[in-house]
């Protein structure tokens, strides 16, 4: 007779670290319309250790941005989500492994 013995190995642990949250640096928007971009241009220019330069974007540009930006904390979320998922897979004793 033959007898077969079935033990599962035991799963080696990952080692992942979950990512640090990010430490974005603070920027300062400068709302510029029709009324007072000349006045914004000229503060600007008061700073002789910078060069004047501006970047714009329409509305339909700011919310395609804003779009962009939150697409991009879910997926952050979701690969983080993953990760959680397989540390615990890996990491975590069930029940029926004991």
């Amino acid at each position: 007779m033959i007898e077969v013995l079935n033990r599962p190995e035991p799963k080696t642990p990952l080692n992942i670290d979950l990512p640090a949250p990010l430490k974005l640096k603070e920027v300062e928007w400068i709302i510029i319309n029709e009324n007072n971009a000349e006045e914004v241009w000229n503060k600007l220019k008061e700073d002789p250790k910078q060069d004047v330069v501006l970047f714009a974007l329409d509305q339909e540009g700011y919310e395609t941005i804003s779009t962009n930006f939150a697409d991009i904390r879910i997926a952050i979320a979701e690969h983080r989500n993953i990760i959680v998922a397989y540390k615990d897979y890996y990491e975590t004793v069930h029940e029926n492994e004991e």
